[in-house]
């Protein structure tokens, strides 16, 4: 299967996404959640899920893209 290539600044952009913006995002999620009390299980861990499957694409692409080098 042939994906398009990324740059190297769509990688860093994505990259940045996932490993800074997500886990921020999740903490403030959780936090208003609890300050507010309510829960956040379904929210906060659908973004947790959704976060790991995007991470483990782009290590699986950057893989390729190292094979192709």
């Amino acid at each position: 299967m042939k994906f398009p290539k990324l740059t190297n600044g769509q990688y860093d952009r994505i990259k940045q996404f996932l490993l800074m913006v997500v886990p921020a995002a999740t903490a403030v999620i959780t936090g208003i959640g609890v300050m507010n009390g309510f829960s956040t299980e379904k929210v906060t861990g659908t973004i947790a899920l959704l976060a790991t499957f995007a991470g483990i694409l782009l290590n699986w692409v950057a893989g390729k893209y190292d094979k192709e080098d």
